[in-house]
């Protein structure tokens, strides 16, 4: 009997997210992703949820998504809420380059995977995180195969420009040298 107490006591997956639904970047969050994962998610569960081994059976998927008005600082406090108040098991990543970048040590001092999602941060690869995952390519995967385009389609010029947030001091740093290699007669 307490076999199928403890086996039946999970009736559901919870995953965390914070993510900018209100502020500067809420328009770009929302349109490059904000609402994928709440399309998963519905599609999951009107699937019965996922299977779940240790319980022989499927589980739904409940989203708790908590706004951090395009704040970092927000983002952590609402990371280690969703981490150590809410327990969620799974968070999803934040969205943007320093957001990531922020949110890093939280996942790794709590032992979640963070999966780089939206936002590159060649920066992460300095630090030791064992349970980080980049999904999208960083400035210096696309900044090669971009420079080759352009070669080969004959561009003579090139204008960056970037916010100057650490996303885009990241990516407009790492181009110039790969533009600059493949494609000789640009001028800078």
């Amino acid at each position: 009997m307490v076999f199928s107490t403890i086996l039946w006591a999970k009736d559901k997956i919870v995953i965390g997210q914070t993510w900018p639904l209100s502020g500067p970047l809420a328009p770009a969050a929302k349109l490059s992703a904000g609402t994928t994962y709440e399309m998963w998610v519905k599609e999951v569960n009107k699937a019965g949820g996922i299977y779940v081994k240790q319980y022989g059976r499927k589980l739904p998927i409940e989203l708790k998504i908590y706004d951090n008005e395009s704040d970092i600082g927000k983002t952590t406090k609402l990371l280690e809420k969703l981490i150590l108040e809410d327990k969620v098991d799974f968070v999803l990543p934040p969205w943007g380059t320093a957001w990531l970048y922020a949110a890093a040590n939280i996942f790794n001092k709590y032992g979640y995977i963070l999966i780089g999602g939206a936002g590159g941060a060649i920066k992460l690869k300095e630090l030791t995180l064992p349970y980080f995952f980049q999904v999208l390519n960083f400035a210096e995967t696309q900044g090669p195969a971009l420079a080759e385009i352009f070669a080969e389609v004959g561009v003579k010029s090139v204008a960056i420009i970037y916010r100057g947030d650490l996303h885009g001091l990241e990516y407009g740093s790492t181009l110039i040298p790969y533009f600059k290699e493949k494609v000789s007669k640009l001028k800078w």
